[in-house]
């Protein structure tokens, strides 16, 4: 993610800019980043300004294989095949439930 830094202006001279960034986690790819930007002149004047950033992750996993359906004689050995997924944000955990 490109960050732009903030710019300021003083009637009588340069404006020295800082920021701050604190970072708010939900889960590993979803967050609030919060910048405070501060402007202090010669003179120690200073305003500050706050740019609030919500990052989500809001896009499910995707399979990118399911084995298939088959038919067995119960004396058969079951070769069962596990499923795996994808994902843009995150390693996916892909878990398997017998009925």
């Amino acid at each position: 993610m490109l960050l732009l830094d903030a710019l300021a202006n003083d009637a009588c001279g340069v404006a020295i800019v800082t920021v701050e960034e604190t970072y708010d986690y939900t889960c590993d790819n979803s967050y609030v980043l919060t910048r405070t930007f501060t402007a202090v002149d010669a003179c120690f004047n200073e305003t500050a300004g706050v740019q609030t950033i919500t990052v989500t992750d809001s896009t499910a996993p995707e399979f990118t294989s399911v084995p298939s359906g088959f038919s067995a004689e119960c004396s058969d050995d079951l070769i069962l095949a596990d499923a795996t997924a994808t994902d843009d944000c995150s390693a996916v955990d892909v878990t398997v439930a017998i009925d």
